[in-house]
């Protein structure tokens, strides 16, 4: 069997859900025998280096250095260097630039993962955001083969803009081989432990979309609720543009001492397991990735909408659903889920590995 040649086209600017799957899914598509993997990123940062240390050929298009018709440009002509069978580009700006690039110049296959829905306000007065979302889906209409689709929600969201024959679902994984020897060995353990205190975090890009400021709330809640009886800790771990903005808030609703922001941490799968609890209140998700790992590290989660497990939650595995999408309804699931007579069952989320072989044989199928 010929090897396929796969150049994947990501920003790899913070790391986020869509950053992980991109590495897990090279890291094992790098294995298979049928494969050659190289990638495009825009920016330099850890998906880089984590993707470099897996010897995986990396080429940066500096977006900081580069405008957009210089980095459309540039990839039309590595795009004509590599000749790769197959272009699998993941995000808005990637998915245009490449796309276009693919169709200006070899016309290889072409592909996108759709992680979840657009982060972009719709308004009339941010037409700029409105034209992009355009192109985008002009793109993957006309000029990609496939959209993958993280979940069935998802996909059925998708609908709205694309034919159904044109979308196929295949759920994120995690890489369990990377979790294995995970502790839960966070420093503020050191200071704080479990058995004194419940430590509960948001982990994710501080991006509106996330909803940080309903983990605020709902602390506040909980720390001036009188029918909570235990000493609890709230943590945010990411980084991004609405970090001194939610620095201020949580400093307005007095919690500078029950919340600490740890900002990017490289090694966050440590603090994940060293949560009693993971919430996730973002206004919308695909199939997380924060999720899946700590599902797999057994530590519990809140979330309204857990996207393609929250049939696994209805049926109390690997964690519980907040009722409504606020503050309240959230710290009313939290305090149940922390009491004692609350248990959330072990729940085996998909693995990184069988995420890419559903995918290689995508690929096989759509170069046929």
């Amino acid at each position: 069997m010929q090897p396929l040649s796969i150049l994947q086209v990501a920003s790899g600017d913070l790391w986020g859900g869509a950053e992980a799957q991109v590495h897990t899914l090279c890291k094992y598509l790098a294995r298979m025998s049928n494969t050659q993997v190289e990638v495009v990123l825009l920016n330099h940062g850890e998906l880089e280096a984590r993707l470099r240390a897996e010897g995986i050929q990396v080429h940066v298009l500096d977006e900081a250095k580069l405008s957009s018709a210089e980095i459309f440009l540039r990839l039309r002509h590595l795009l004509k260097t590599l000749q790769p069978n197959i272009i699998h580009t993941h995000r808005q700006k990637e998915n245009i630039l490449a796309s276009c690039a693919n169709f200006l110049s070899i016309r290889a296959a072409c592909i996108r993962t759709q992680h979840g829905a657009p982060e972009f306000d719709y308004s009339w007065a941010q037409w700029k955001n409105r034209t992009q979302v355009s192109v985008d889906q002009f793109c993957g209409r006309y000029l990609q083969k496939k959209i993958i689709a993280v979940s069935e929600e998802l996909a059925r969201k998708l609908q709205v803009n694309y034919p159904k024959q044109h979308i196929t679902v295949i759920e994120n994984g995690v890489d369990l081989e990377a979790l294995e020897n995970v502790k839960a060995d966070a420093p503020f353990l050191l200071h704080e432990p479990k058995l004194k205190v419940k430590h509960v975090g948001i982990v994710g890009r501080l991006v509106l979309v996330k909803r940080v400021d309903i983990f605020l709330d709902m602390a506040s809640e909980l720390v001036n609720s009188e029918s909570t009886d235990q000493a609890l800790k709230f943590h945010v771990i990411g980084d991004g543009p609405l970090r001194t903005q939610l620095e201020n808030q949580a400093e307005q609703l007095g919690l500078s001492d029950a919340v600490t922001f740890h900002g990017h941490i490289k090694s966050v799968a440590s603090y994940i397991k060293s949560l009693d609890v993971l919430v996730m209140c973002s206004d919308h998700e695909g199939l997380p990735m924060t999720l899946l790992e700590s599902m797999a590290l057994g530590t519990p989660i809140v979330s309204h909408n857990a996207g393609a497990v929250t049939e696994s939650f209805e049926q109390g595995e690997g964690g519980v659903l907040s009722e409504e999408h606020e503050a309240s309804s959230y710290a009313s699931a939290l305090h149940k889920l922390l009491a004692s007579d609350s248990k959330v069952l072990p729940a085996k989320p998909n693995s990184a590995l069988d995420n890419a072989q559903a995918i290689s044989a995508l690929y096989r199928e759509i170069s046929a």
